[in-house]
């Protein structure tokens, strides 16, 4: 116009047709997009210009039209992707750098092939290749040197902590071995006396059949109750023991090292079962487990050594607090 301002179209295409002139590290050139993904200016390949990129991936599913355009708008930033070089259509990794214009909402870049930026770090680096190849031998005999004693330190704090963590571990086994002694005596002891009433009883009822002699229909009602308590209180206690046998059982994979699908909720149900008798005087424990939780990819032994862990923890924290338990 006469008073030097051009219009927004015309100013944005002598912009256009500026960047399609622009060449940078010998043959590379700029392109923009818009906000949209539209192709709006290629320095390489002007008939692509105006086509929508939107949904456009490189050969691995990128969507790297997007990913520039998510980084120009952040403040800059670089965007890996595959793209043919000038006059090719072999996709080779590229690497571009993207800003946003906010006044026009253009999404303008620059890239360069990542062979191309390799062969100029070779170049530059080559007049040093000998001198340091010399310098590597030397270093290389100190750092021989230096990494052997470094791993005989490591490998005796490794050493170390292996020990520290075994020793950890057979104190919580330990704990765990007395608690379940005593858990088992429990049901035990009174299947032992259920039994040993059961014997005393069918004793003297031989005794009766064989003398003949008839209980009163109290003495019978009586015997017959404290018969059937002694059998239900016998096999509460065998299912108790073969709960806890069993959850003794899938406790104790321990040691595996195996990665291996593994219910969760099982793993924690069991450990609670094992300590039962170190965590129940001092707290109340609510087993509150997710329904829909799915097996879990683990080293379920190790699992198991941190959930009880875990709750010894607890315990002992519980018990240095003078509170009402449990």
């Amino acid at each position: 116009s006469r008073n030097g301002e051009f219009s927004l179209e015309e100013a944005q295409e002598r912009a256009k047709n500026a960047l399609r002139t622009i060449r940078y590290a010998s043959n590379e050139y700029l392109f923009v997009l818009n906000k949209d993904a539209i192709l709006l200016v290629h320095g390489a390949r002007q008939w692509i210009e105006g086509k929508d990129f939107s949904q456009a991936l490189d050969p691995t599913g990128f969507n790297y039209p997007q990913a520039m355009i998510a980084k120009a708008k952040s403040g800059g930033g670089h965007t890996h992707y595959y793209f043919p070089r000038p006059g090719s259509d072999v996709p080779a990794p590229k690497i571009s750098y993207n800003l946003l214009y906010e006044p026009w909402g253009w999404i303008i870049g620059a890239g360069l092939y990542e062979e191309d930026i390799d062969a100029v770090i070779w170049n530059a680096l080559r007049p040093f290749a000998l001198i340091a190849a010399g310098m590597f031998v030397g270093v290389s005999f100190l750092a021989f040197l230096a990494s052997k004693q470094l791993v005989d330190a490591l490998e005796g704090r490794r050493k170390a902590e292996q020990e520290s963590l075994q020793a950890s571990k057979l104190a919580s086994i330990g704990q765990l071995a007395a608690g379940l002694a005593h858990e088992l005596n429990t049901p035990a002891q009174y299947v032992g006396d259920n039994l040993r009433y059961l014997g005393e009883e069918e004793v003297g009822l031989l005794k009766a059949v064989q003398s003949g002699t008839k209980l009163s229909d109290q003495e019978a009602s009586e015997l017959a109750n404290d018969l059937s308590q002694a059998v239900k209180e016998g096999l509460e206690g065998i299912e108790r023991i073969t709960k806890i046998v069993g959850s003794m059982k899938d406790f104790a994979n321990i040691g595996a090292s195996e990665m291996a699908a593994a219910d969760i909720n099982k793993a924690l149900d069991n450990t609670l079962t094992v300590c039962e008798s170190m965590w129940k005087p001092v707290a109340v424990v609510e087993r509150r487990f997710a329904a829909d939780l799915p097996m879990v990819i683990c080293q379920i032994g190790e699992i198991n050594q941190v959930f009880l862990n875990l709750i010894l923890n607890a315990i002992e924290a519980i018990q240095l607090h003078d509170r009402p338990r449990p």
